[in-house]
């Protein structure tokens, strides 16, 4: 939907994001969705957290337009698309906005797009901002950290310890620092690979282990699980 989007309208300088989900925020490795559009060349702005008022314009609309459409009025969900179409209309053709004229009439250039056309998707962009960033992990007792969802190594005698992880931009790699500036370890980023980027596989998530659930003294597992020991 948002390739879409980006096709019919162009593409903006700099998008405001919310700091969750699933944009996340700005103090730890941005989702995957946000590295997509970093590497499409669009700056990413990040509400600080429990910030409402920081996207006040945008946070009010939504709220008008739940207002005019009424969801909870409508017998089917598949009548909403229309009644929303029709409100989002309103404020962008009908009502005056800027010097008695609606907002389309104002800017016509916006029909035809307005903005620059959508560049070449790029890896690099995003390993470059990427590259002025900080996180902070703390080594386990077994001298590992995680990273988007990955146990590196981080030096067993450092085990306890705070260290700092950046991206070297150049050669796409982890660098594990301590508090010091000095090199502890580095490791490969397959995580921020082109191919992973692109298919929003970053953050390489596990899918969740079944749970199970007892029947007498027997444990029985969801499909997918062990077999049943009855």
């Amino acid at each position: 939907m948002l390739s879409r989007t980006l096709a019919l309208w162009g593409q903006p300088g700099r998008l405001r994001v919310d700091n969750g989900p699933p944009w996340g925020g700005a103090n730890d490795l941005p989702p995957d969705v946000a590295l997509w559009v970093l590497g499409g060349g669009i700056g990413l702005h990040w509400n600080r957290p429990r910030r409402c008022r920081e996207n006040g314009k945008v946070e009010r609309r939504h709220g008008v337009l739940a207002g005019w459409v009424e969801p909870t009025t409508w017998a089917s969900a598949s009548a909403l698309p229309t009644r929303l179409d029709a409100a989002s209309r309103l404020p962008r053709e009908v009502s005056p906005a800027i010097q008695g004229q609606s907002r389309r009439a104002a800017s016509p250039s916006l029909l035809a797009g307005g903005r620059r056309p959508v560049a070449a998707w790029a890896p690099q962009l995003v390993w470059t901002a990427l590259a002025g960033r900080r996180w902070r992990r703390r080594v386990d007792k077994v001298g590992r950290i995680s990273l988007c969802n990955r146990p590196l190594r981080g030096g067993r005698k450092d085990a306890g310890a705070d260290v700092t992880v950046r991206l070297d931009a150049e050669n796409v790699a982890w660098v594990i620092e301590d508090d010091r500036g000095r090199l502890l370890v580095r490791h490969a980023a397959p995580e921020v690979s082109r191919e992973r980027i692109e298919a929003l596989a970053v953050s390489h998530r596990r899918p969740p282990r079944p749970h199970p659930r007892r029947r007498g003294n027997a444990r029985v597992l969801a499909p997918g699980g062990k077999p049943d020991t009855r």
